[in-house]
């Protein structure tokens, strides 16, 4: 990959100059994310539907498209969770500040 970069997650994190323990996590974790959160996202759908019915009558009538529902659905209730950060120096931001 480093004699034929592409756009794969693999050959950009190659590219960036991380060590490989850094690389390992990183896949792991798109991996990871690729399996979880649209599973989360599906499901969580299913049940927002089922537990307001009168937004699933609009959907299943046709007055909203399935991809809104979807869409709200991730924008009501993010599937992702939590990714662990941390601050590795200290920054401000939008008037936040965060200590390293």
């Amino acid at each position: 990959m480093k004699k034929n970069p592409n756009t794969s997650i693999l050959s950009v994190l190659l590219g960036s100059g991380q060590n490989m323990e850094s690389i390992r996590a990183n896949i792991k974790l798109a991996i990871s994310g690729g399996q979880n959160e649209p599973r989360d996202a599906i499901s969580g759908t299913v049940w927002a539907l089922l537990t307001h019915p009168e937004q699933l009558v609009l959907a299943r009538e046709g007055k909203v498209k399935w991809i809104d529902v979807f869409e709200e659905y991730a924008r009501w209730i993010a599937p992702i969770q939590m990714s662990p950060r941390r601050v590795a120096k200290q920054w401000s931001y939008g008037g936040g500040r965060f200590r390293a």
